[in-house]
């Protein structure tokens, strides 16, 4: 197989080991919502080793009466999420007639995917809308970005093949 460049990979040659096109991907990313974060929210400033609900709310962007309405809003909108998903994969999963169809599989898969996006990636995008900072480290937001970046692109690419 020949070897192809890849832009921005230095050296690489093509084919090269997915860990490594993740890992880049991975710290670009993170580099450019730190970057952006740092300074549209001043995450910079903040030491998140130890860091109470207190700290949070005195440091969010909003006001405390609009912190209690995102607040309610976004839990609506994740208990909304995870029940009518998972209403959706036991309705599947349940049901003869449902199963037999393929583009009900379809639906099942994307159901899963929404729901995984509901219990893994919506809460800790809800807790840097309202904190106005990412308070749980750098290790929990490379994670969360991962799984994010998954949660978008695979089930797109799993029904495209």
């Amino acid at each position: 197989m020949a070897s192809l460049p890849i832009p921005g990979s230095g050296d690489l040659p093509f084919p090269y080991s997915i860990s490594n096109a993740t890992n880049n991907l991975l710290v670009s990313a993170v580099q450019n919502t730190t970057a952006y974060n740092s300074t549209s929210y001043n995450i910079s400033s903040h030491n998140t080793d130890l860091i109470s609900e207190k700290t949070i709310l005195n440091h969010s962007p909003y006001s405390m009466t609009v912190n209690i309405i995102l607040i309610i809003i976004f839990i609506l909108v994740i208990i909304w999420t995870i029940v009518g998903n998972l209403t959706v994969i036991v309705s599947v999963k349940t049901s003869p007639a449902l199963r037999a169809s393929p583009s009900n599989i379809l639906v099942t898969n994307l159901a899963l995917s929404d729901l995984l996006l509901g219990l893994l990636v919506l809460p800790f995008s809800s807790t840097v809308e309202v904190a106005g900072f990412w308070p749980l480290g750098r290790e929990v937001c490379y994670m969360w970005l991962l799984i994010g970046m998954y949660q978008s692109i695979m089930p797109i690419l799993l029904h495209l093949s």
